[in-house]
């Protein structure tokens, strides 16, 4: 079998991790380093940073990065004049062979199914990779299989962004999965209707299934409203009607919140549609501890409260997902006095932060603090009482005097990290940090 070489130059459009991926698998398919060029309109070093100069070098493809908007004027003038655009993810799709593709995709959760079904692949004994925009490159996997470092694999699970899969065309998709449907992007898309026609991609190119969850009500509405709730190939996910877990498996998972379960039980279904399904699968995915800083549990000690780390929750559909999910969580609802200690805050997105009200109704299970630069602004528009700090150190300090050792501590904060942290892996890194130090093991107050 050939395998296709792009005509250069070749110049990669953004710097990012999947264009580095893109040259290493470029170079070893033979293509000079002086024929694949570097695109940043933002003027990184040795990086040409007019669309013109490529045009003048004379470009014969563009390798979009997923966060590089393909819509740009000079990017539809160059395909208009036969220039090739193509992606990192639309490329290495061109290398498989009969590997079966899982893609999963939404605007909530897909990182943590893709991670889940990652897991139960690990334990099937079948070769497998999983990444995409999880942060492994497809084309890592295909420059490894070229070079014989490893076999192909016979599933790859791929987390897939809207802007991934907005380039996309050469990429099989034997099941697929919708996690969530809620706004965002709404900077990149025309509306709310393009995003999710952008999504939807998934479903259109499922070969055997795409699998839907239930719970999201956007989703739900969005399938109804274009006549897809009918297909045979389309399968909603509510735990009601799932069979391949009980309760009382549910009770037992690692990850916190009820949306887990409703992610377990994709990955299940997932699963079980590629004949995997299996005791020893079950039992990775109810033991998966979950991803850093997405809803991640931090162990402290036997006596402290449980602390979870959502430091990534940077939108308020996230924000309260979490809370509602923690809330109606088996296992936090066991203790009728127990209190959710919510940290909400760091840097304003220009967040409608009122959205946060409709916890109010909740009041009597949260005890809430608001920390950072929108401390104040978050307080005041969410209506919710709580006390606000400017730092997330004080925050945390304010927990350690009032949290009892049988609350929960959640850090989802709603706003970014760059008041204080370098990004959000840093905020959750010093928030377990801090709760660790705070709390000695074995002591609760």
């Amino acid at each position: 079998m050939s395998f296709p070489v792009l005509e250069s130059p070749v110049a990669l459009v953004g710097l990012g991790i999947s264009n580095i991926s893109v040259r290493r698998l470029l170079e070893h398919q033979g293509v000079p380093s002086n024929k694949i060029l570097n695109f940043d309109d933002k003027g990184s070093d040795g990086a040409i940073s007019d669309p013109d100069e490529l045009i003048r070098r004379g470009v014969r493809t563009l390798v979009v990065s997923p966060g590089y908007p393909l819509a740009k004027e000079w990017i539809g003038r160059q395909r208009s004049q036969g220039v090739i655009v193509t992606s990192e993810i639309d490329y290495a799709a061109r290398f498989l062979k009969d590997e079966r593709v899982i893609a999963i995709t939404g605007s909530l959760g897909k990182s943590t199914t893709t991670s889940l079904i990652g897991e139960g692949l690990k334990v099937s004994g079948r070769p497998y990779f999983f990444g995409g925009n999880l942060g492994f490159p497809l084309a890592d996997y295909v420059l490894a299989t070229l070079k014989g470092e490893r076999p192909r694999a016979d599933f790859l699970a791929l987390e897939l962004s809207s802007f991934q899969l907005e380039c996309s065309d050469h990429l099989p998709m034997h099941v697929s999965v919708l996690t969530f449907l809620c706004s965002n992007h709404l900077e990149r898309y025309r509306d709310l209707e393009h995003y999710y026609e952008v999504k939807r991609i998934v479903f259109d190119r499922a070969q055997t299934r795409c699998f839907a969850n239930a719970a999201s009500s956007e989703l739900h509405d969005y399938l109804k409203r274009h006549g897809l709730l009918g297909s045979p190939k389309l399968q909603e996910i509510s735990l009601a009607t799932q069979t391949l877990l009980s309760r009382a498996d549910f009770d037992r998972k690692a990850l916190v919140g009820e949306h887990n379960c409703e992610n377990i039980a994709i990955a299940a279904a997932v699963l079980e549609e590629c004949g995997l399904w299996a005791a020893p699968v079950k039992e990775a995915l109810l033991k998966f501890p979950g991803l850093a800083h997405r809803m991640e549990r931090v162990e402290v000690g036997p006596k402290a409260p449980l602390f979870i780390n959502d430091s990534k929750a940077t939108a308020l559909e996230s924000v309260l997902t979490a809370v509602n999910s923690v809330l109606a969580d088996p296992v936090f609802l066991k203790e009728p006095t127990r209190k959710l200690v919510c940290l909400f805050g760091g840097r304003d997105k220009k967040h409608p932060w009122e959205k946060l009200s409709e916890l109010s109704s909740k009041a009597s299970h949260l005890d809430v603090i608001f920390f950072g630069e929108c401390a104040e602004t978050a307080a005041e528009r969410s209506g919710l009482v709580g006390r606000s700090l400017s730092t997330l150190r004080l925050a945390m300090e304010n927990v350690r005097s009032r949290a009892k050792a049988e609350d929960w501590v959640l850090l989802s904060p709603g706003g970014t990290s760059l008041d204080e942290f370098k990004n959000f892996e840093d905020r959750g890194r010093k928030f377990s940090e801090w709760a660790r130090q705070l709390w000695s093991a074995g002591e609760s107050r």
